[in-house]
Order: C-alpha cells, then sequence, then structure tokens
C-alpha cells in the first residue's frame, strides 16, 4: 500500500493512498476531522479541480447523476435546509416515457448523508425514503447510488430492469467495466475511491474490492467518464474522461477545513 503525505499540514486524519493499481482513496477520521465534509452543488457544471481551486478545498470527487444534455441534475442534493438540486424540475426525465413508470425507484436511490446529532456530525447511506432519526438532523446529503454495501439491490434502484430472470435494460453501465467512484464508511472513517481507467470496474467487482477492505456500508457515486478526484496540495488529478479536457459535473463531495 503507497502512502501519500496528508492532504494538508493543517489538518490531521487526512489522507491519501493507493491499494492497488488505478485505486484511489482519500482517507478522512471523522473522530479528528468531524465537519470537513462538504457538498457542492453548480448551477451549470463544472471540473472537480476548478471547483476545489475556487472554493479553497482540499480536495473533492465527483457526485451526483446529472443530464449532460440540459445541465440538470437526475439526483436530490440537500443542503442549507434545502433541496438544492431536485430531479423533479427535470423536464427531461419526469417526461421520459420509458422511465416514467420507473420514477419511483429512480428518486429513491441511495444518498449518502450528513447528520447533526447533539452538535457532533454523524455519516450514513439510506434509501432517500429512509427517515433520519430522530436525535438527528440532516445537514446535507448526496444521491448517486447504488448501495454496494452491506447489500446490493440493483433492480430495487431501477439500475437494471429484469423480466424473468433476464436483464432487458441496465443504467450507468454497471454492467460493464468503466472508471468508478465511491463513497463509503469504515468505523469513525469516511473513504472517497476513485477508479480509473487502468482498472476499470463493473458496480459488483467494485462491491467486492470495497468488501475486501472491510468497509461498513458504501454507495456508488456517478462514474464512467464523469469519474474524477483532484487533491489540492500533491496536485493529484484522477481525469477519466476520454478526451483530454475533464468532464464537467454537477454535484461534488469537498474535503475542506473545519
Amino acid at each position: 500500500m503507497g502512502i501519500a503525505p496528508a492532504l494538508s499540514d493543517e489538518v490531521s486524519g487526512i489522507n491519501f493512498y493507493s491499494p492497488a493499481k488505478g485505486v484511489f482513496i482519500i482517507d478522512i477520521d471523522t473522530l479528528l476531522c468531524n465537519k470537513c465534509i462538504d457538498i457542492y452543488f453548480s448551477d451549470a457544471l463544472e471540473t472537480v479541480e476548478n471547483v476545489v481551486e475556487k472554493t479553497n478545498a482540499l480536495a473533492g470527487i465527483n457526485g451526483g447523476f446529472f443530464d449532460p444534455n440540459n445541465k440538470k441534475t437526475i439526483s436530490y442534493i440537500y443542503k442549507n435546509n434545502r433541496y438544492i438540486g431536485n430531479p423533479w424540475l427535470n423536464e427531461s426525465l419526469i417526461n421520459n416515457n420509458v422511465l416514467k413508470k420507473y420514477l419511483d425507484k429512480i428518486f429513491n436511490r441511495a444518498e449518502f448523508r450528513i447528520l447533526n446529532c447533539s452538535n457532533t456530525y454523524k455519516y450514513s447511506i439510506n434509501y432517500h425514503s429512509e427517515q433520519t432519526k430522530q436525535s438527528c438532523t440532516l445537514v446535507s446529503s448526496i444521491q448517486a447510488g447504488p448501495i454496494l454495501l452491506d447489500k446490493m439491490d440493483l433492480e430495487k434502484e431501477f439500475f437494471v430492469l429484469k423480466k424473468g430472470n433476464k436483464i432487458i435494460r441496465s443504467s450507468a453501465g454497471v454492467l460493464k467495466q468503466y472508471a468508478r467512484s465511491a463513497i463509503a464508511i469504515k468505523g469513525d472513517n469516511i473513504l472517497l475511491i476513485a477508479v480509473s481507467n487502468e482498472k476499470p470496474m463493473t458496480i459488483k467487482e467494485l462491491s467486492a474490492l470495497l468488501k475486501q477492505m472491510d468497509v461498513d456500508s458504501a454507495m456508488a457515486l456517478d462514474g464512467g467518464s464523469s469519474t474524477s478526484m483532484y487533491i489540492k496540495n500533491i496536485k493529484f488529478i484522477l481525469n477519466s474522461a476520454k478526451d483530454a479536457a475533464a468532464r464537467k459535473v454537477k454535484s461534488i463531495i469537498l474535503i475542506r477545513n473545519e
């Protein structure tokens, strides 16, 4: 396992390493950096690198799903006591005759939640419809999916559609090997995972990798050409787009100074 320097000399509890070729992990110890994780949502589309630089964050990874044609979100994004990203406002999605009957599954996909529990931040991965514990309030959340661990159900989140035992439709390239990104919870640590084009994976292969790492729960983020990770002080850039330019995305998970 190759260990790189901490992301910032000013912040303890944040490290970056590569456990295997093409796999890169930002590891945040939330006991030492409890409020370091933030959600960014763009009015248009922006690269992870540009957002990290302009917000003076330490690092970032791509987040939820979006439509590159109309630049609107396909994922719920919650922050500042409201949904700043609402897929119901994406007319291309809700008016799609093929998808209309499955919108309840699409809108209930997994989300990563930041919770305030007695002034301490806690983190969870839930389906969108799941209630937040009464002792905690929702600070922010970002939806993507599918859930990778502890139990993956691609049909429940409409990443596959079956007729009998045969898969007749799949979404987000889940059955093919692509670059991938994910977020995981392991004890008190949050892991941001990026898998580059050097080691493309199916969703099931990504799930198996995280299971080997003994994470407690995990969900995929938008993958394929959207997969991108940027770490400011060591100038690490992972860009999975096939062309020279990094793909612009709609939402980003940032690591900031508390």
